[in-house]
């Protein structure tokens, strides 16, 4: 039996392309994100919005509360999680390799 037609995409061309083509909508999800989880928030808990391109190319939008019980809300009632999924997000952890 024939073996399957490999597709190998050269980062150098591909992460050039999100950037151009992708970022816009990365920040403005992350900006919906935002925006969910300040509804769920105290107005005198900060939320950050951060965008960027990460090390390996791929354009990034953080949204972190920035405020000392930022971690506590997430892990009790799980306020970002919750926010992302309403923007309609796939959560999936994140594997470091």
């Amino acid at each position: 039996m024939a073996e399957k037609p490999k597709i190998v995409l050269d980062p150098k061309v591909v992460m050039p392309l999100l950037q151009a083509h992708v970022a816009d909508d990365i920040e403005r999800a992350g900006e919906e994100v935002a925006a969910n989880l300040r509804a769920k928030l105290p107005d005198d808990v900060p939320v950050k919005v951060t965008s960027f391109i990460n090390e390996s190319g791929r354009p990034v939008t953080m949204v972190t509360i920035t405020h000392p019980s930022g971690l506590a809300r997430q892990a009790k009632d799980g306020v970002v999680t919750r926010a992302a999924s309403e923007a309609g997000l796939d959560i999936r952890r994140y594997e470091i390799e």
